[in-house]
Protein backbone atom coordinates (compact mmCIF):
# COMPACT_ATOMS: atom_id res chain seq x y z
CA UNK A 1 0.00 0.00 0.00
CA UNK A 2 2.86 2.35 0.75
CA UNK A 3 4.11 1.95 -2.83
CA UNK A 4 0.66 2.86 -4.15
CA UNK A 5 0.38 5.97 -2.01
CA UNK A 6 3.95 7.14 -2.62
CA UNK A 7 4.61 6.00 -6.19
CA UNK A 8 1.26 5.58 -7.89
CA UNK A 9 -0.69 2.58 -9.20
CA UNK A 10 0.93 -0.85 -8.86
CA UNK A 11 0.36 -3.70 -11.29
CA UNK A 12 -0.47 -7.17 -9.99
CA UNK A 13 0.52 -10.14 -12.13
CA UNK A 14 -0.40 -13.81 -12.16
CA UNK A 15 2.47 -15.90 -13.49
CA UNK A 16 3.84 -12.83 -15.25
CA UNK A 17 0.51 -11.87 -16.82
CA UNK A 18 -1.00 -8.50 -15.73
CA UNK A 19 -4.36 -9.14 -14.03
CA UNK A 20 -5.10 -6.13 -11.82
CA UNK A 21 -3.96 -2.71 -10.70
CA UNK A 22 -3.97 -1.33 -7.15
CA UNK A 23 -4.37 2.41 -6.87
CA UNK A 24 -4.90 4.93 -4.11
CA UNK A 25 -8.38 5.94 -3.02
CA UNK A 26 -7.66 9.47 -4.20
CA UNK A 27 -6.75 8.24 -7.68
CA UNK A 28 -9.78 5.92 -7.77
CA UNK A 29 -12.14 8.77 -6.84
CA UNK A 30 -10.58 11.02 -9.47
CA UNK A 31 -10.88 8.39 -12.21
CA UNK A 32 -14.37 7.22 -11.27
CA UNK A 33 -15.89 10.67 -10.95
CA UNK A 34 -16.45 10.36 -7.19
CA UNK A 35 -14.48 13.53 -6.58
CA UNK A 36 -17.56 15.78 -6.58
CA UNK A 37 -19.08 16.81 -3.29
CA UNK A 38 -22.59 15.82 -2.31
CA UNK A 39 -23.76 19.39 -2.95
CA UNK A 40 -22.23 19.39 -6.45
CA UNK A 41 -23.78 15.99 -7.15
CA UNK A 42 -27.24 17.17 -6.09
CA UNK A 43 -26.90 20.37 -8.15
CA UNK A 44 -26.15 18.26 -11.23
CA UNK A 45 -29.45 16.42 -10.85
CA UNK A 46 -32.05 16.95 -13.58
CA UNK A 47 -34.47 17.64 -10.70
CA UNK A 48 -32.45 20.60 -9.41
CA UNK A 49 -34.50 23.84 -9.37
CA UNK A 50 -37.80 22.10 -10.14
CA UNK A 51 -40.73 24.03 -8.73
CA UNK A 52 -42.89 20.92 -8.14
CA UNK A 53 -40.48 19.35 -5.64
CA UNK A 54 -40.54 20.88 -2.22
CA UNK A 55 -38.84 20.17 1.09
CA UNK A 56 -40.68 20.42 4.32
CA UNK A 57 -40.01 19.60 7.95
CA UNK A 58 -41.74 16.57 9.41
CA UNK A 59 -41.66 16.53 13.21
CA UNK A 60 -43.05 12.97 13.45
CA UNK A 61 -39.58 11.49 12.80
CA UNK A 62 -36.64 12.10 15.14
CA UNK A 63 -33.43 13.49 13.72
CA UNK A 64 -29.99 14.54 14.81
CA UNK A 65 -30.39 17.86 16.52
CA UNK A 66 -33.46 19.96 15.99
CA UNK A 67 -36.09 17.26 16.48
CA UNK A 68 -37.36 17.43 12.92
CA UNK A 69 -36.42 15.35 9.91
CA UNK A 70 -36.37 16.62 6.36
CA UNK A 71 -38.96 14.90 4.22
CA UNK A 72 -38.88 15.04 0.45
CA UNK A 73 -42.27 15.54 -1.10
CA UNK A 74 -42.63 15.33 -4.85
CA UNK A 75 -45.73 16.41 -6.60
CA UNK A 76 -47.32 18.23 -9.45
CA UNK A 77 -47.72 21.80 -8.23
CA UNK A 78 -49.46 22.87 -11.42
CA UNK A 79 -52.37 20.46 -10.81
CA UNK A 80 -52.33 20.61 -7.01
CA UNK A 81 -51.27 16.98 -6.55
CA UNK A 82 -48.69 16.20 -3.90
Amino acid sequence: MEQVVNHGPQEITDHGRPVAVVLSREEFDRLSGNAVSLVEFMQQSPLFDREDIRLERDSSFPSGGDGAATRFVAGDAQHGRF
